[in-house]
């Protein structure tokens, strides 16, 4: 009797567990030269998001998701090929290649209560490259909008931090400044990202 009821609780769990398995789908989204297809989808709660990689240099970044889901920011290559995120939190998940900015950026959503989106983009802050005219300095423009605490650091293609540019908090206003690299980077493409809170705006400079 004991073993009847064993295989019976057994059955029940297995029966309770196997649905919602089953429903769980795995979205596509194709990487090619600036352009994530599909770029908008509706997803459920424990779906699987890949990116697949085709063709060309990106990322896919997360740039505004809902509170409490998790972050990533990954490297999309002929070395790096896919990458998997399971989507559980409700909310809308905003991510763009941060190599193709601002043309390459896609959506995706569970639908449910949105609580606690962090912005997409900088609400507070915006700022652009005016030049990076010698090899060791780089020059910005920014508008603040309302007073904040701004980040403003250096990165390399591979999304590591090379440098702090800038760290500390600002009053409205627009300001134009010019930052020097504490060392002699080799050629090519780097970032300059502004973040303010948990939202942050990126931008491509060449090093020659």
């Amino acid at each position: 009797m004991k073993k009847y009821f064993y295989n019976l609780l057994c059955l029940l769990t297995f029966a309770t567990i196997i649905p919602s398995v089953a429903t769980a789908t795995t979205h596509i989204i194709t990487v090619t030269n600036f352009q994530f297809s599909p770029d908008t989808l509706t997803v459920a709660g424990g779906d699987t998001i890949t990116w697949q990689w085709e063709s060309g240099f990106h990322t896919t970044t997360a740039n505004g998701i809902p509170e409490g889901a998790e972050q990533w920011n990954e490297l999309l290559d002929s070395m790096h090929t896919s990458f998997t995120y399971i989507a559980t939190v409700p909310g809308t998940y905003h991510y763009i290649s941060v190599p193709d900015l601002p043309s390459m950026t896609g959506t995706f959503t569970i639908p449910g209560a949105e609580v606690g989106i962090d912005d997409v983009a900088l609400s507070l802050v915006s700022f652009d490259l005016v030049s990076n005219l010698v090899h060791d300095e780089v020059f910005i423009s920014y508008t603040v909008l309302a007073n904040t605490s701004i980040d403003v650091a250096l990165y390399n293609i591979s999304g590591v931090r090379l440098q702090t540019l800038l760290h500390e908090k600002v009053t409205v206003g627009k300001y134009q400044s010019s930052f020097y690299f504490n060392q002699t980077f080799p050629a090519g493409m780097y970032f300059i990202r502004m973040q303010s809170g948990s939202s942050f705006t990126t931008r491509r400079m060449m090093i020659q």
